[in-house]
């Protein structure tokens, strides 16, 4: 998306003049790269043991669609889910879709790039549709429509 030279003029003076109506303005810094935040430091050692009964555990109340997966380096997520992190995702059906509110974490199909598992956080609810954004992120996903969302992240572990 191109933004014109009078778009961005017009933007800085409503913002200006939001700015300049204030009681005590505050100098605004814009973030364009999101540094990378360090992981919760590992309170247990892995035990393949619990996460295999956990698996059939998940298996067992959720049908073999429950997986339980560990996750890649894009730092999108940080500090709450980095690599070496396991997370358990259960999918969701469409009347389950509509019980999501701004917090969930949920997997879906990032319709941007085309990225097929995307596990991001909702910070806008709309209908039919949500928006997502990585916790370590200063730029959405844009809208994700319900049918694009394949289920949520039931829990992490470190």
């Amino acid at each position: 998306m191109e933004i014109t030279k009078k778009f961005l003029q017009l933007w800085r003076s409503v913002f200006n003049k939001i700015l300049y109506e204030q009681e005590e303005p505050q100098r605004l810094e814009v973030i364009t790269e999101a540094e990378e935040k360090p992981s919760p430091k590992p309170r247990l050692s892995l035990n393949d043991t619990f996460l295999d009964e956990l698996d059939e555990l998940l298996e067992k109340h959720n049908g073999n669609s429950a997986l339980m997966v560990g996750v890649t380096d894009t730092n999108s997520m940080e500090p709450l889910i980095d690599i070496g992190c396991q997370i358990a995702l259960i999918p969701l059906t469409d009347a389950q879709k509509q019980d999501i509110i701004a917090g969930d974490i949920v997997w879906f199909k990032r319709m941007s790039d085309g990225a097929e598992n995307v596990l991001h956080r909702v910070i806008e609810v709309n209908d039919g549709w949500v928006v997502t954004r990585g916790d370590n992120l200063v730029v959405s996903d844009g809208p994700i429509p319900f049918k694009d969302i394949k289920g949520y992240c039931a829990m992490i572990i470190y």
